[in-house]
């Protein structure tokens, strides 16, 4: 990817700001190659710290070579007294360069060892400014296994048995493909977050469990859920609490795969519990939808709909001045926190200060559940199996990538 720049060193020591103007040269965003994925690692931030060695930093055809002592930069979009935005960098204090600018929509950063943050990335990073020109995204090229290399372990433990880590490698791969013919307009195709699946960049020391991730990816390499020539959102979720869900009952939307609603008794969920001041809800939820605190105090919340799986899917929150709101349980989820209201399978205690969530599960509970897969394949239940279970009416094969 890189040998294809014409660059340009430039030798400086930056006392001020040094502008390049290279707004004629705009880098293209990440290529889509039928085996690579495009990964956002950041997204509409206005400055961050970048850390590492050997750092270049390339716009258009000019780049520019940090110095050997410096251990790294803080990268902003700065706006000009004449209007025009600019990517500024700037050094640590005490190396041997300040500021430098440069005018373009994007960048090109390279290095060993980077960092965003205390959090490592890989060796190549786009950085594209977005429709705000006061922030930016910055997105990394991965080939898909070794994008599945980062997700795996985030998204199941190494630990779970073999056919349960085959079953969630070929969910995973399923999802990301999907989500690259979705996004195929777009500068990236799945987030690194909870927002699509967890991705965590590691240089994968060799040990155990990194060769055991190494069997998993090989012996399922090119396997999705299909439908058709496409593959399947293959949704996943931790602990589906004894029932799975469909996807247009979770967030209204029917995609290829609506997933389906079944038992699954796999005898590992945990209930939990969390609590809240009725007063601080209401506000919440006021804030959350724009709405004016003129709606009163929350008097009271009541389920007023419940999907077929038997979970909470609609809610109406009555307030002192006659006025309610009506929220899905998604959005409540939302409001209060993923992590404290688990799931939507869950029942409601309040009195006049406070409102209990109790409930079982964790997760939107739509197609496989993973400790459903750990508990069917510590069994001997097959990953192949496992998915069929999870994803009915749907293929497995191996995609041509």
């Amino acid at each position: 990817m890189i040998s294809g720049w014409k660059r340009k060193s430039l030798k400086l020591l930056a006392i001020g700001f040094v502008v390049f103007s290279v707004s004629a040269h705009s880098l293209p965003p990440p290529t889509q190659k039928s085996n690579s994925i495009r990964v956002r690692i950041s997204r509409g931030v206005t400055s961050t710290w970048i850390h590492g060695k050997s750092i270049k930093i390339l716009a258009g055809d000019q780049s520019y070579d940090l110095p050997s002592n410096a251990k790294g930069f803080q990268l902003e979009r700065v706006k000009s007294s004449k209007g025009f935005w600019a990517w500024k960098v700037s050094g640590e204090p005490g190396g041997n360069f300040e500021k430098i600018k440069f005018q373009s929509t994007g960048l090109l950063l390279v290095g060993e060892e980077l960092s965003l943050g205390n959090t490592p990335i890989p060796p190549v990073v786009h950085v594209r400014s977005t429709e705000n020109p006061q922030t930016f995204d910055m997105v990394v090229n991965l080939d898909l296994e070794n994008y599945l290399m980062g997700v795996l372990p985030k998204e199941m433990p190494l630990s779970w048995p073999l056919e349960a880590l085959k079953a969630q490698a070929v969910a995973a791969r399923s999802y990301a493909l999907f989500q690259k013919e979705k996004r195929k307009t777009k500068s990236f195709d799945v987030e690194a977050t909870t927002l699509d699946q967890v991705y965590e960049y590691k240089s994968h020391v060799e040990d155990r469990w990194t060769r055991k991730l190494k069997g998993v990816l090989n012996q399922t390499k090119g396997l999705v859920m299909s439908k058709g020539v496409h593959a399947i959102k293959a949704y996943f979720h931790a602990d589906c609490g004894g029932s799975t869900e469909l996807a247009s009952n979770v967030w209204g939307e029917k995609t290829n795969f609506n997933g389906q609603i079944s038992s699954c008794n796999h005898g590992a969920s945990h209930p939990w519990r969390y609590e809240i001041n009725k007063t601080s809800l209401g506000q919440r939820a006021l804030e959350f939808m724009s709405l004016p605190l003129t709606y009163g105090k929350l008097v009271t919340l009541e389920v007023i709909e419940k999907s077929s799986s038997g979970r909470v899917h609609q809610l109406r929150l009555k307030y002192s001045e006659g006025n309610q709101l009506d929220l899905s349980s998604q959005t409540l989820r939302e409001i209060v926190g993923f992590t404290k209201v688990k799931s939507t399978h869950f029942q409601i205690q309040q009195n006049e200060e406070l409102v209990s969530f109790e409930g079982e599960g964790r997760g939107h509970g739509v197609g496989m559940c993973q400790v459903g897969a750990k508990y069917l394949a510590k069994r001997g239940v097959t990953f192949k199996e496992i998915l069929k279970k999870y994803y009915p009416n749907t293929d497995l094969k191996i995609l041509k990538l």
